[in-house]
């Protein structure tokens, strides 16, 4: 068989070796550049290589079901329940410590992180997998410090619910949705302000019976402080924690 040869084509063939195609949902391919890291055998590559894969045999280790339940949960943000997996676990690549872990052996109202100095992390990342013990529908306040008193932060809620988008503030600092479906997720960023003010960053995720209900909340202490030295998630019914909750707290360096 006779070869053509021609430099266009030789430059075309080199071309495509450059080239990746990547599958997107909805059935379209987005055709780009390879993407090579500056030094793929670097320690910070190997760590997140290393920790890729065991994502992945964490995910392939659990349940068809347990796997539906994370589908269920990407929907609203049309991704897939692995991408949604890989989201919530893969902090640890980031640049974040580990302060502490909580797994509770009991229902609890409270869950209390304390003996910390946000002056050494400026940001705390807060991860949480709640098992709810609750008969309807309720909320969690995050509290700073000995400031124990809803009554004392404001939270801005951004939502998209089944009547349409709602802006709102309320008078408390509920981050958690304690929903009866038995488990519900939590990250939120915790960050004192220059102003004295700590602000929380927060999303959630409830699902309903027909319908999912997003919202973004940003919650912010009326009173000041000049240090963050301990932070009590509490329930707004009593033991809504359920025993086998688990809890994180990072701390990032910036």
């Amino acid at each position: 068989m006779v070869k053509a040869k021609s430099p266009i084509l030789v430059k075309v063939s080199k071309g495509f070796k450059q080239l990746d195609i990547r599958a997107r949902r909805g059935g379209f391919c987005e055709l780009g550049l390879k993407r090579i890291p500056f030094n793929p055998k670097s320690d910070e590559q190997k760590k997140i290589r290393k920790r890729y894969g065991e994502l992945v045999q964490k995910w392939n280790l659990l349940s068809e079901e347990e796997k539906e339940n994370y589908n269920k949960q990407a929907e609203p943000l049309a991704i897939s329940g692995w991408n949604l997996f890989l989201m919530q676990n893969w902090v640890i690549a980031v640049g974040l410590d580990l302060i502490a872990q909580k797994v509770l052996s009991e229902n609890a109202t409270d869950v209390v992180f304390d003996g910390l100095d946000i002056n050494t992390h400026k940001i705390y990342l807060l991860v949480a997998k709640v098992l709810t013990n609750v008969t309807s529908d309720t909320d969690a306040n995050l509290l700073v410090n000995e400031d124990l008193e809803p009554a004392n932060y404001d939270c801005y809620i951004f939502g998209d619910t089944q009547g349409g988008l709602v802006i709102t503030r309320e008078n408390h600092a509920r981050i958690i949705s304690l929903t009866t479906n038995g488990e519900c997720f939590c990250v939120a960023w915790v960050m004192l302000h220059p102003d004295g003010k700590v602000y929380v960053n927060d999303e959630l995720y409830r699902h309903r019976e027909s319908y999912y209900e997003w919202q973004k909340r940003i919650v912010v202490s009326r009173n000041t402080f000049d240090n963050v030295t301990k932070l009590t998630l509490r329930a707004l019914v009593t033991d809504g924690f359920k025993a086998g909750s688990v809890f994180h707290l990072f701390g990032y360096k910036p």
